[in-house]
């Protein structure tokens, strides 16, 4: 059976380059639209140390039959198509500093298919931040070491992949 690949979307940071984005950089605050939850956000912006940020959210995909996947976006500033970015500066909530010692992506297959729905930022310290695809279509669902209760990816964590991005 062929497998059909849907790969993470990168707009601004080719995805061969993601890892060697983030690894050794510090997250130290994220935002996101009001009404927006870590459970289901819409938008999701990390910001960083040396005072860049990314953003995150899915696309979905119908696959086989009802079957949807979703497969994360990540943007830089500005570089996200059709006005999706938001300067949400204003909505910025402070955390304890993740130091970003290595990058994984989440791999899911169902289907024929294989999705590359999440990451994991993972810090020296063994603190792990999550981003994956939510459930609802367009939404990412986030795990931050400070609140792992709302996480809530469209796929089943056990039933996932784990892929380690070289930096």
């Amino acid at each position: 059976m062929t497998t059909t690949v849907l790969p993470l979307i990168c707009h601004g940071v080719p995805p061969e380059g993601l890892a060697r984005n983030l690894v050794g950089r510090t997250v130290t605050a994220y935002a996101m639209p009001p009404k927006h939850s870590l459970k289901a956000a819409w938008l999701f912006t990390l910001y960083f140390e040396d005072g860049g940020n990314l953003e995150f959210w899915s696309e979905f995909y119908n696959t086989a039959g009802w079957n949807e996947l979703g497969v994360l976006v990540v943007s830089s500033p500005g570089e996200a198509p059709n006005g999706r970015s938001l300067n949400l500066e204003q909505f910025r909530v402070e955390i304890p500093s993740i130091h970003i010692a290595g990058c994984r992506k989440l791999l899911c297959e169902e289907d024929g298919f294989l999705a590359e729905c999440g990451l994991l930022l993972a810090g020296e310290d063994e603190e792990n931040l999550i981003i994956a695809a939510g459930i609802s279509p367009g939404s990412v669902s986030v795990s931050l070491p400070s609140d792992e209760s709302n996480f809530s990816p469209l796929l089943d964590l056990p039933y996932c992949t784990w892929q380690e991005l070289d930096a």
